[in-house]
């Protein structure tokens, strides 16, 4: 409801009556009413402000939970071996507690043409002892380069399927 303002004027109409004091009156009650409603609005939007904040709170304390078990929880080792690939060639890593973790190697790449046209293939395994990268080649070879990736998940971690916030 819009206001209509009345232009007073000393000595001069409009007369100081009901009907312009009532005016003045309807008015002040609209603004009340319109205040009450944005003060409504505002006590709402600030309950869904604070809904969010707190959502907000517990997903940034989950993330840096999950950041922690994931930086105590994962090890990754890289490197290149270049050299003379015999069928068998160890790499030891010195990780004292490697029977904490589930280990997978990747090797890249994973076969080598030669001069002479033969073939070598190229893998890796962890080898029962858990801290030794075994790669294996389908033949000895001269001077070939790989890459490889060592990577450990905790078993505590392996094993968990959701995790909660």
């Amino acid at each position: 409801m819009a206001y209509n303002k009345t232009t007073w004027v000393d000595n001069s109409t409009p007369a100081v009556d009901a009907a312009h004091l009532n005016n003045i009156e309807n008015g002040i009650v609209g603004l009340d009413v319109r205040l009450g409603t944005a003060e409504s609005n505002i006590v709402s939007t600030n309950s869904v402000v604070g809904i969010h904040t707190t959502a907000i709170a517990s997903n940034v304390s989950s993330i840096a939970a999950l950041n922690t078990l994931l930086s105590t929880s994962i090890i990754m080792r890289t490197g290149t071996y270049s050299g003379t690939w015999a069928p068998t060639l160890d790499i030891t890593y010195s990780i004292s507690n490697y029977s904490e973790y589930n280990w997978v190697v990747m090797v890249s790449p994973t076969s080598y043409t030669m001069q002479n046209g033969h073939t070598i293939n190229v893998d890796g395994y962890i080898d029962v002892d858990g801290k030794t990268i075994r790669f294996t080649a389908s033949e000895n070879s001269t001077s070939i380069t790989a890459r490889y990736t060592l990577i450990g998940i905790k078993k505590t971690i392996s094993s968990l399927s959701t995790i909660n916030h």
